[in-house]
């Protein structure tokens, strides 16, 4: 089986975490230096099958990411300043 595009313009490797049941988020340093994000519920990718979510950023590395709760996502990268830099969703997308 092939692979499937999900879009993007991205560099470096995706993080990718569940915090339920039929529930991924993927998010990805773009080579603007932004922190793009997607997720999947059920079967559709959200915002869109080729589209990603900007969450802006400025970040040199990363990101990471976390969750320690059922809607609750923590995100971590490295800024071009070279700060540790956490934004989190909560689930409300």
């Amino acid at each position: 089986m092939g692979w499937n595009s999900l879009g993007g313009d991205s560099i470096g490797e995706p993080a990718i975490v569940s915090w339920a049941s039929d529930r991924l988020d993927v998010v990805v340093r773009d080579t603007h230096n932004n922190v793009l994000h997607k997720w999947r519920e059920g079967r559709d990718w959200k915002p869109s099958g080729s589209g990603w979510e900007s969450l802006g950023g400025d970040i040199a590395d990363g990101p990471s990411a976390v969750t320690w709760d059922c809607g609750r996502l923590d995100l971590f990268a490295r800024g071009t300043d070279n700060s540790v830099l956490h934004k989190w969703i909560d689930g409300r997308r």
